[in-house]
């Protein structure tokens, strides 16, 4: 007796922690997803909008402070250098919104490569929760793992977080 109630109880640690990890990381994919305006799931983006020259690959942006954007995208003289003069509101704007845009992207792009984690940790949920439903079904505990399951696995078939990293 002793030796199941061991087991019945590390069942639930683990399953409560695979749930939790499950949960966490799809939650964080979900809201830096919004965060960069609904980026996944990915479309197919061509160079130059030309299929001949191939997808584009998904890249950290480097344009994550006022300093990198103004080195990089800021105003400029007619033979290429760097004005030296305070940026216009609209410029402003504009540097503000793209270096928003950068930041959610790179934490989009690290929270999409943890988020390959889920095409392990999911279907050992799902399957410690089926397991555990052929002992109790209809308790809350499983119905609400396996759910979790369920729902982690269309998220991550459907934002496609492995097949992303890929172009």
């Amino acid at each position: 007796m002793p030796f199941a109630r061991i087991t019945h109880n590390l069942y639930k640690i683990v399953s409560a922690v695979l749930a939790v990890c499950v949960l966490s990381i799809a939650g964080i994919i979900e809201v830096l997803n919004f965060r960069a305006g609904g980026y996944l799931p990915r479309h197919d983006e061509f160079y130059n909008d030309d299929p001949a020259q191939g997808f584009v690959t998904w890249r950290y942006s480097p344009l994550t402070s006022d300093k990198v954007w103004l080195r990089i995208r800021g105003p400029r003289t007619p033979d290429g250098a760097p004005l030296n003069r305070p940026l216009t509101p609209d410029e402003h704007s504009h540097m503000e919104r793209e270096v928003k845009s950068g930041r959610a992207n790179n934490a989009l792009l690290d929270a999409v490569t943890v988020g390959t984690l889920q095409y392990l940790l999911v279907p050992g949920l799902f399957l410690l929760a089926l397991g555990r439903w052929r002992a109790e079904p209809c308790k809350a505990w499983t119905v609400s793992q396996l759910v979790i399951a369920i729902v982690a696995a269309f998220l991550m078939f459907y934002r496609g977080y492995f097949t992303s990293l890929g172009r």
